[in-house]
């Protein structure tokens, strides 16, 4: 009999731990987003994919890209870091749009220019259309969000 209310006992405390864990899930995911540094640059070794942007411009958030292919940009043979902010702009992201970046070969959110300014590449707008450019990645324009978020805004969009 004791053996059977131990066991018991045991199921419940699993069961209730089970219940706890799925409830604070999403807050334990809330809280593990990027944060900046004090200048407000995303920059340390981040591979969160989720963005959305926070840039109030009415004009939108700058999105540059200039003559090489991504595949030429990440090439470990390429001597020196880019000139992003001199790039073209060849589109542009409108407030609270989300997008998902694309992650460098080295498994990580920033391209560095030559000031050392971080960037997110992005392949696409959340609605498919191919941009193959870049965002700068501080938080004057863009944020993280949960994968939730992302999927919410795609559903509402």
């Amino acid at each position: 009999m004791f053996h059977l209310i131990s066991a018991i006992r045991a199921l419940m405390i699993l069961v209730l731990g089970l219940i706890l864990f799925s409830v604070s899930s999403p807050v334990f995911a809330e809280n593990s987003l990027p944060k900046p540094d004090e200048m407000g640059d995303y920059r340390s070794q981040i591979n969160h994919l989720y963005w959305q942007v926070v840039d109030p411009d009415p004009n939108g958030l700058n999105c540059r890209m200039g003559e090489s292919s991504i595949q030429e940009v990440w090439n470990i043979d390429n001597p020196g870091y880019p000139e992003i902010g001199t790039w073209s702009v060849v589109t542009t992201l409108q407030t609270n749009e989300v997008f998902k970046a694309e992650l460098t070969y080295g498994g990580f959110l920033a391209t560095f220019d030559q000031n050392f300014n971080p960037w997110i590449f992005i392949e696409e707008k959340s609605d498919g259309t191919p941009v193959n450019c870049f965002v700068r990645a501080n938080n004057n324009f863009v944020q993280p969000i949960a994968e939730t978020q992302f999927k919410q805004a795609l559903l509402s969009s």
